[in-house]
Formats: C-alpha cells, sequence, structure tokens
C-alpha cells in the first residue's frame, strides 16, 4: 500500500493512536503508520519494505479497520489510496483484501483500470466507502504520471 487516506463525517479529535493500536505490529513491520492532519482526517500511510508480506499487510489494514470502526461505528468512512493488490486479476490476495473489506461492510467504488500502459492495465488503488450514496466513480487519464486519478461524487 503506497498510502491512503482515511475520512470520517462529522468527526473532531481523531489521532493517530485513535485509528491504529497496534503500536508493536508497526514497530516490528513498518507498514503501517497513522498521522493526524486535521479533526477529520487521518493518514494511513505503508512504508514499502522488502520484506513486506501480503499476510502481514492484511492483519495490519484489519487492525486499523478494526480500531476506526470500534471507536466510529456509525459514521461515513471513505479510504482512498494506492493498496497494491491487483484488484482486475482473479487471485488469492485479491479475493482476501475483498474479503476483508466487505467484513467491514467496506465496498470499492473504482472498478476500470486506474493505470494503463501499453502492455498492461492495472487497478491498485481505489477509492473505499462504508455507504452506498455515491453518485458516481470517474478515472480521469493522467497527463504525466502514469497513475489516473479517480473521484467519485458524494451525496
Amino acid at each position: 500500500m503506497a498510502g491512503c487516506l482515511f475520512w470520517l463525517e462529522g468527526r473532531s479529535g481523531l489521532s493517530g493512536r485513535h485509528c491504529y493500536q497496534g503500536d508493536e505490529y508497526r514497530k516490528r513491520n513498518r507498514s503501517v503508520l497513522c498521522d493526524k492532519y486535521d479533526k477529520k482526517i487521518c493518514d494511513i500511510v505503508c512504508v514499502p519494505n522488502w520484506t513486506w508480506r501480503f499476510h502481514d499487510f492484511i492483519n495490519g489494514v484489519d487492525q486499523v479497520l478494526g480500531a476506526v470502526f470500534n471507536k466510529f461505528l456509525n459514521y461515513r468512512v471513505v479510504i482512498c489510496g494506492d493498496f497494491n493488490v491487483y484488484l482486475l486479476v482473479e487471485s488469492r490476495e485479491r479475493y482476501e483484501f475483498l474479503d476483508l473489506l466487505k467484513s467491514y461492510n467496506i465496498e470499492q467504488t473504482v472498478f476500470q483500470p486506474t493505470q494503463i500502459s501499453r502492455d498492461s492495465e492495472t487497478l491498485l488503488g481505489n477509492i473505499l466507502v462504508n455507504f452506498e450514496n455515491c453518485d458516481g466513480n470517474t478515472v480521469v487519464l493522467p497527463g504525466l504520471s502514469d497513475h489516473a486519478a479517480q473521484l467519485i461524487t458524494l451525496s
């Protein structure tokens, strides 16, 4: 996961320790870090690690989501970022990631490729939500980057 952003509707006073409780996991694996940006936003950032294993990633995401939904159960949540899970390819990792999200009532909103090259099309980044009233999503083709921008409209 290159990085993702958590947004909780109407929440004030959100701090890093509220959305990530696994300090020992963080120290050992250096894969999930959480910082306070303002009163409504918590940034969850993964530091790439050459020893990165998918199982550790899933456990870290599960800990973060568990802490967020334990503390902020009734809030609308938007998670956006590059998760480095190939969502267009049938794989164990894809199903494990989507099953984990589903266990927290989180759905993906982007289903088309967000990185297109001459040789491949991938969907690594996404916008994930725990509510249904999104008016749609758009993938904006890049001008200078190899990654497309993603946009959803919330109602």
